[in-house]
């Protein structure tokens, strides 16, 4: 029997950015105890274009936690150094940076100034496997810059604080349905019984 469908909402807008979540009830219909157990999905919309695996089914919190915990960064992101390279490179220089192996000729270009804050889509998390994502400040407006895999990195320029005050509303969001669909129906109660 595959999960059931509970609640889920789309926070922000597709066509710039957006935040998007759904809840599952399990197959075996148990209820979560608390309302950041949840299980379902969590993507994001960049531009119109989907950024996340909607099929991977996660604790939500587990990753919307980690996007709320980057957007409060914001104010943080400026970089010489990044802002003077190609979106391509400033992600690469970024993954490098924190992932990369002892590289001395990109030592030597870069150094190894901490850059972990530039990223947006830390590796291991299940909704974002695969991609690779970083915020960028400049003046008024922030570059989220993201790729797929091996493919060419796509920039999207925003007004400053548009990551942070989406993930937060979503963030808020889940939170409110989370707790209201515990409410009633007896927090470890299994729905299949009703």
């Amino acid at each position: 029997m595959p999960a059931i469908f509970r609640f889920g909402k789309r926070i922000g807008e597709r066509w710039k950015f957006a935040v998007e979540f759904e809840a599952y009830v399990l197959p075996d219909g148990t209820l979560p105890r608390l309302w950041n157990e949840w299980w379902g999905t969590l993507w994001l919309w960049v531009n119109g274009s989907l950024v996340g695996d909607t099929t991977e089914i996660e604790t939500v919190m587990n990753d919307l936690g980690s996007l709320h915990t980057i957007a409060l960064a914001t104010g943080t992101r400026r970089s010489n150094l990044l802002s003077a390279q190609s979106p391509q490179k400033a992600l690469e220089i970024v993954m490098w940076a924190v992932y990369g192996d002892e590289d001395e000729t990109m030592r030597a270009a870069v150094g190894r100034e901490s850059l972990e804050h530039f990223e947006v889509l830390p590796r291991g998390k299940a909704f974002f496997n695969g991609w690779q994502a970083i915020l960028l400040e400049a003046g008024n407006e922030e570059h989220f810059i993201c790729r797929h895999g091996s493919e060419a990195a796509v920039d999207v320029v925003w007004p400053l604080g548009t990551f942070r005050d989406i993930v937060f509303q979503a963030k808020d969001e889940f939170e409110k349905l989370a707790r209201s669909n515990l409410i009633g129906g007896g927090a470890a109660e299994s729905i299949a019984k009703k």
